[in-house]
This record gives structure tokens, sequence and C-alpha cells, in this order.
């Protein structure tokens, strides 16, 4: 959320260890109690992240085992 009206948040350079400032305290009350393959999915998604990318990032993260789109939407 801009801290002014002339600030821009660009959610696509948001790091996913960086959501809690975004999100209201029931929103980070949720996503700290889903898996952290689910949590980083959702974010990436919020974050404008295509299925492909979100694939890709999970396995670079080891919380996936494929490097597949059918395995990042499980």
């Amino acid at each position: 959320i801009p801290s002014d009206e002339n600030e821009e948040v660009y959610f696509r350079d948001l790091r996913t260890d960086d959501y809690k400032q975004f999100f209201s305290d029931d929103i980070v009350e949720a996503l700290g109690m889903i898996k952290p393959a689910s949590r980083k999915a959702l974010l990436l998604q919020q974050a404008g992240y295509s299925m492909d990318e979100i694939a890709g990032e999970l396995y670079n993260s080891r919380l996936i085992k494929s490097n597949s789109t059918v395995s990042a939407r499980y």
C-alpha cells in the first residue's frame, strides 16, 4: 500500500518474505497457517506472476520436486 499518493508499489519486485507489511494482520495470520509452497504461490500470484513463473520459482526454492505447471497448481 503506497504511503503517499505519488508512491507506487511494484509487487513484481516484492520478495515473498516481505509480504507482512502489505497485508492486514488477519491475512498475515491466515498465510502463516498454510504450507510454505502454498503461501509462496499465493503471494507470487498476487504479484502478477504466471503459472509457469510460479512453478519455476517454487522449483528453484525446492518447494516442489518438478518444474512443471501441474506441480505448482497442486
